[in-house]
Order: C-alpha cells, then structure tokens, then sequence
C-alpha cells in the first residue's frame, strides 16, 4: 500500500506528498488526509486502518519529534547515550526489566494486523523525519516497530512497579521512587443528560510533562473511528472514544505484585534458597553507553534474578527482589488495537481479557448505559508459599455496575 498525504489547515491545502509503500506486497495507493482544527488537533482521513496511523506518525513527528524520539530512549534505557550521566539510573532501571529485550524477542508473535499498524505508523514519522531532516536531532535513534511493545510497557510499568515497592517500603527498604498515578472518571447515561446523549469524562492525575504528555487526535480509517489522546510514540489513543463505545481508566483493584526477600548462601552470594535447597541466580549483563564530556563511554551492570524477578536490593544474608505480572508480556499493542476497533462491551471485554493493562477500572458507555469493568494482569499466591497462579478472566473481572444511570470513580471502587 502506497499513500498519498494531505496536510489541510481549514481549506487551505499545505502539503501534498507521496510516501514509500506501507505494505510493499501491495500496490493500491491510499490517499491520506490531514485536517487541523482552531486548535491545532489533527484529524486524520484515510481508507484503511493502516493509512490512518500513517498519518497520526506524520501529524505526531510534526508536532512533537523530538519528543516522541526521547519516548524510545527513555522505554529502551539508552537517555544516558544521548544526555549524559544523570540518566544512568533510570537506563538501569528500564534494563533491570528488560523492555527493549521483551520487545525484539516478541514482537513477531504479534497478529499480522497489529504489526502492520505499527509499523505504518513509524513509516509516517519516518516520512516527516525525511522531509525535514533539519528538525530531526543528532541523538535520534533508529526506529524499530518493536518501540512500540517497550513504549507500551514502559507507559503501564510505574503501577505495579509502586506496587511491589511499597511493600519494600513496609519492610524497611526504601525503593527507587514512583511518581503517584490516580484519576478520576465518571459516566452519565443519555437519559440523564440534556441533549439525550451519553457524557464521559476522564481526569488522569498525571504529569503534563515527560512521557505522559498526551497527544490528541482523530482518526478515521477502516475499523478504526476514533477520537481522543494517545501516548506520544504509540499510534492508538487509549483514552476517548471511537463509533460505538467511550473509554475512560482509573486506577483501582487488585495489588498486582510482590517483593521477596531472598535468603542468601553465605558462601556463594549469587545462590538463594529456594524450597529447601540452593539455586543459582541468573545475571545478565547490560552496557550502558554514557555520554561523557571527551565522548561517549560504556558502563557495564550485572543484573541478578532469581526465579521471582530481578534483585532490587540487598542487606547482609538477604536480597530483595520484585515480582510483577507483567515482566514477560508484549501484547498490549494487541490490546489497544482491540479496545478501539470494539464495537459493543462483550468486544471490549473480550480485548480486556488480554489483561495487558495495569490495574484499572476501565468504563465503557453504549447506548446510552454506562459499565465499568476491572481490568489487571494479578496474581494469587497458592502453595507453595512463591508459587504464583494467573487468576482467569471471569472469576473476578466482569462489569459490575452495568446499565446505571450514573458511574464514577475516584482512584477506588466504582460508585453510582
């Protein structure tokens, strides 16, 4: 699939321009349009879903490049190549959990579908990036379409990281901090509301700076009919609406991780006891390249894990490690291409199901009735003591205040 762009301010044509083949098999060329609001806020009008994030990488890298580049750096834990020391620990910590690894060892596995999205999305940044190659910094890295798994993981990881860190926190380690997250929602049904429509709201209590700056936009194209804000460096809004549902999250449910403390053999720090005997802790070894004032250098970690996660923290005969659900998962791209292609809520919660979210209570509105549904990768601890089982979809996940006349949620459980 080839494209054609139009940029369009009012009905004032700014660009016209042919891009390369989003789809080399293919041999279709696809018109895509941009419009700009009073606002600035770019509607996107293409024929397939694949032209629309076409045009949202294109709109993005227009508004905000630089920007959308640092997102890659700060998800992979390479900040410190282009920035210098000050960002060595928040690399190490983005290599303690092995996002970029996650990302390039999984992202074949993907449905075809959502590979083709992402990788038509970063086709329209590279478009722009080409077209203006003076806007495009010394320190971009190379796009890869598997950003977009390690974005995606890196956006969610602060939920359970603070998670697992407050248990520390009650041991008597302080962890590496979190910024606090909360929201709040709220749903009114049409027959509550003046004009006989549905109303949602959604208030993220998250920085307006750094990676959740939102991006907002419209996309129209194939299945996908969409309204709202996205992260920076991903081609899907997860907070808005498309034709059928509105979506809107806030944090609440279950804890969805664990801290351990480890007992250590005095004889060989890197062996931990586990039912009753003692086990090698993997290491991996991560290099960390820093930007120096007489170049750039590499730093060298050893990261320890035992079979619960990475080693956080040590005191004498004991380390202390994280357990997060979400250490080996990729599919939230899947998920997010499910939840703005849904078209009632069985298809939402059939996309909820991939439990690739943090721990949320996401509402849905369809005719006219508000619902809101829990929605977290968990986990219950059954014996033995460390063995940890994924709870399934149905036994505690399901809308619970459906067909209300009004929903709303404060960081909580939903009320009405």
């Amino acid at each position: 699939m080839s494209c054609r762009i139009h940029a369009v301010l009012l009905s004032a044509t700014l660009v016209f321009l042919t891009v390369l083949p989003v789809q080399p098999a293919a041999s279709q060329m696809e018109e895509v349009t941009i419009y700009r609001d009073d606002f600035g806020v770019p509607h996107i009008f293409a024929a397939t879903e694949e032209g629309a994030v076409f045009g949202m990488g294109y709109a993005q890298a227009e508004d905000r490049l630089e920007e959308l580049l640092k997102q890659y750096r700060r998800a992979e834990g390479s900040l410190a190549e282009a920035f210098g020391p000050e960002f060595v620990q928040h690399d190490y910590r983005q290599r303690l959990w092995q996002h970029r690894a996650v990302a390039e060892a999984n992202y074949g596995k993907l449905p075809a579908k959502v590979r083709a999205i992402a990788e038509a999305y970063q086709a329209g940044i590279r478009r722009y990036m080409k077209e203006h190659p003076d806007e495009v910094p010394a320190w971009a890295p190379k796009l890869e379409p598997w950003q977009i798994i390690a974005l995606s993981r890196y956006i969610i990881w602060g939920w359970p990281e603070r998670d697992a860190g407050g248990d520390l926190l009650r041991g008597g380690i302080r962890p590496d901090p979190v910024s606090p997250r909360g929201s709040n929602q709220w749903m009114v049904a049409a027959n509550r509301t003046a004009d006989g429509a549905p109303l949602a709201l959604i208030d993220p209590h998250l920085s307006w700076y750094g990676e959740f700056r939102f991006y907002e936009a419209r996309l129209y194209g194939g299945e996908l009919q969409m309204s709202g804000v996205a992260i920076p460096g991903l081609p899907l809004s997860t907070l808005g609406h498309n034709r059928y549902l509105s979506v809107a999250m806030t944090t609440g449910g279950p804890d969805a991780a664990d801290a351990y403390e480890e007992e250590i053999n005095p004889a060989q720090p890197r062996q931990y006891r586990y039912d009753g005997t003692w086990r090698d802790m993997t290491v991996r070894t991560e290099v960390i390249r820093v930007k120096e004032k007489d170049g750039v250098k590499e730093r060298r970690f050893e990261i320890e894990y035992t079979h619960h996660g990475p080693v956080v923290a040590r005191r004498p005969g004991k380390a202390y490690t994280m357990k997060l659900p979400y250490f080996d998962q990729y599919r939230l791209p899947e998920q997010a291409y499910l939840m703005a292609t849904a078209r009632d809520l069985g298809e939402m919660k059939k996309a909820l199901s991939l439990f690739q979210l943090m721990e949320q209570n996401v509402a849905a509105c369809r005719s006219g009735r508000p619902a809101t549904t829990g929605a977290a990768r968990c986990r219950a601890t059954r014996p033995p003591a460390s063995g940890l089982v994924f709870i399934p979809w149905m036994t505690w996940c399901k809308a619970t205040i459906p067909g209300r006349a009004i929903c709303r949620t404060a960081t909580g459980r939903p009320s009405t």
